[in-house]
């Protein structure tokens, strides 16, 4: 039983494409806070996209068994320091810095990726 609950929680709020618009929504918002979008930060945002896709994509074949190994999961780790690594490098790529706006986009984006434990 505590498996289908796990399996539940992950594919009623991971799997779906309106938690991806959800927090896109939020890190967009995040971004425009100060009244200004750059291209910086939209090419940011295209690419925390895209990675939320693969990191969802990822989770619903780890969960696809109900069943979530040591395995699975620090395959699951490793995708996320993937994810936000290449967010951080994009964010320094074009002046060398990371302003506040694109170090807030990280954040959400770190807080956004949720990593089940293992059930195994």
């Amino acid at each position: 039983m505590k498996n289908k609950k796990l399996k539940i929680k992950y594919t009623s709020m991971e799997n779906s494409e309106n938690t991806i618009a959800r927090i896109m929504m939020q890190l967009i918002q995040t971004a425009a806070n100060d009244g200004i979008l750059t291209a910086e930060e939209e090419e940011l945002l295209g690419s925390i996209n895209n990675s939320l896709v693969f990191y969802k994509n990822s989770l619903d074949v780890v969960i696809s068994d109900g069943v979530i190994t040591q395995e699975e999961h620090d395959h699951l780790v490793k995708i996320k320091d993937i994810i936000i690594n290449a967010a951080t490098l994009l964010a320094g790529e074009s002046d060398d810095e990371i302003s506040r706006d694109e170090m807030n986009l990280i954040i959400g984006l770190m807080v956004s990726i949720n990593i089940p434990k293992p059930t195994v």
